[in-house]
């Protein structure tokens, strides 16, 4: 039963008995096929986008090398796959140049019609394979972005009575924007409020994947006991445990750090698996490192984790961040946590956390001379 979309070839020939002959072939294998008599034309035909082009090398006008170059050069037309099919007397070099200049293929006449339907087929079926992978990559792709934006939902400014809270996040390549880092803040029982940053190890829909499950297992767990450290050790556990059960290793470990702040009794508590320390700066200036730490999330059930308690008086500021900011570098010197120290000394004055925020990680950037080598996460809450 005869194919009732068939494949489309451009058959390109300035010679017309060999543009026949290979037409013929071609359409008793099945093939749609059109045709051109020179480069110009090829060039124009190649717009409409024919599944694959067999192409003469000796054209009138343009040589089959060059339009071949210009195929490939061109976004448009670049995935096409190109067959070079020469006369019998071409030099032996030209196979080598034709293959070096873009062409899948290389035949030359005479040619068995068995042979050539054959190699159209097999460019075909890469061409399949090229396009089905490009697809699954840009559908992994869409799912991951959207998980991401979800993961960095920003709140407006106000969203808690007496905390100014600003959320920033910069990645490192715009490209390939869908990383691990996160950020959360979300109220909890008795007027508290979680405040969260991390740092889930890989990229693309399984970093971003993992990254969901992270987030939204925390979430659960503050609000079941709203102890940073207590809330971490449960969290590792869980992971450890799913790590365990689908077979996962070490690619999946997390770092992450929690505050839960507590309006009512004017304090702040802490606590910190594998990431940056937590930084508290007094509305008098005076910055202090949270010592308090432990190993990333994921790589050992059991773990517990420290936690600081400290006072949290009307101007207090908390930073937290990953390691995008203190890894910053620039001709191989790092700014260091002791350079986010200084930055956010620097620009304590600033009214707002978003103007706070930004002066920090624009100020970061230049350190690194305009590009930043990992992705940036900062989140700043300032008690008003």
């Amino acid at each position: 039963m005869p194919d009732s979309n068939p494949m489309t070839v451009l058959n390109v020939d300035d010679n017309e008995q060999k543009r026949y002959i290979v037409t013929r072939m071609l359409r008793a294998e099945g093939f749609n096929v059109i045709e051109a008599e020179n480069g110009t034309e090829a060039l124009r035909m190649a717009q409409d986008q024919p599944d694959l082009i067999v192409l003469d090398v000796k054209l009138p006008d343009i040589s089959g090398f060059e339009v071949c170059q210009i195929l490939k050069a061109d976004p448009e037309t670049n995935s096409i796959p190109v067959l070079h099919l020469s006369a019998h007397y071409t030099k032996s070099g030209d196979r080598s140049e034709g293959l070096d200049r873009g062409a899948d293929a290389y035949l030359t006449h005479p040619v068995h019609q068995q042979e050539l339907a054959s190699t159209v087929r097999a460019l075909l079926r890469m061409r399949t394979a090229e396009n089905n992978a490009k697809a699954l990559y840009e559908r992994e792709r869409r799912i991951a972005e959207t998980l991401q934006r979800a993961l960095l939902l920003t709140v407006p400014s106000d969203t808690y009575p007496g905390l100014d809270v600003s959320t920033f996040y910069h990645p490192a390549w715009e490209e390939a924007s869908i990383a691990g880092d996160f950020f959360d803040t979300f109220a909890l029982p008795g007027g508290k409020v979680a405040l969260a940053v991390g740092d889930a190890s890989g990229k693309g829909l399984a970093a971003a994947a993992h990254t969901a499950e992270v987030k939204y297992a925390l979430r659960a767990i503050l609000h079941e006991t709203p102890q940073p450290d207590l809330a971490l050790s449960r969290l590792n556990d869980f992971l450890c445990h799913s790590y365990h059960t689908h077979g996962y290793g070490l690619e999946l470990v997390v770092a992450l750090a929690v505050a839960v702040v507590d309006l009512t009794a004017g304090e702040v508590r802490f606590a910190s698996a594998g990431a940056e320390p937590p930084l508290l700066l007094s509305g008098g200036g005076v910055s202090e490192s949270m010592t308090v730490g432990g190993l990333p999330l994921g790589v050992y059930a059991g773990v517990e984790y420290s936690v600081q308690t400290k006072m949290l008086e009307i101007g207090d500021t908390i930073l937290i961040t990953t390691d995008g900011i203190t890894e910053a570098r620039r001709n191989g010197d790092f700014l260091d946590y002791e350079g986010f120290i200084e930055l956010a000394e620097r620009f304590q004055h600033s009214p707002k956390t978003k103007q706070y925020g930004e002066a920090i990680v624009e100020e970061a950037r230049a350190f690194t001379g305009g590009k930043f080598q990992d992705d940036v996460c900062l989140l700043i809450a300032r008690r008003v």
